[in-house]
């Protein structure tokens, strides 16, 4: 059986939020959903900027399916 990627942060903080979405479609969707993530970056770095002290940080893991469609030779 598959397992799922381990999101990576750097350092443990005291609060957290966690989104879990489920991609129906991977095939179909799989690369409207890789490129709305591709600016989550950008996202967590302008918010960290309105707080530099809380040292925001930020993750996106995908489940071994939904992998298998984006990077399907790795």
């Amino acid at each position: 059986m598959k397992q799922s990627q381990k999101a990576i942060i750097e350092d443990s903080q005291p609060h957290g939020l966690y989104l879990v979405f489920k991609v129906l479609d991977p095939a179909r969707s799989g690369a409207a959903v890789a490129k709305a993530c591709a600016g989550f970056p950008s996202i967590v770095e302008s918010v960290s900027a309105l707080d530099p002290d809380a040292r925001l940080s930020g993750t996106i893991g995908f489940g071994p399916d939904f992998w298998d469609v984006l990077s399907p030779k790795s």
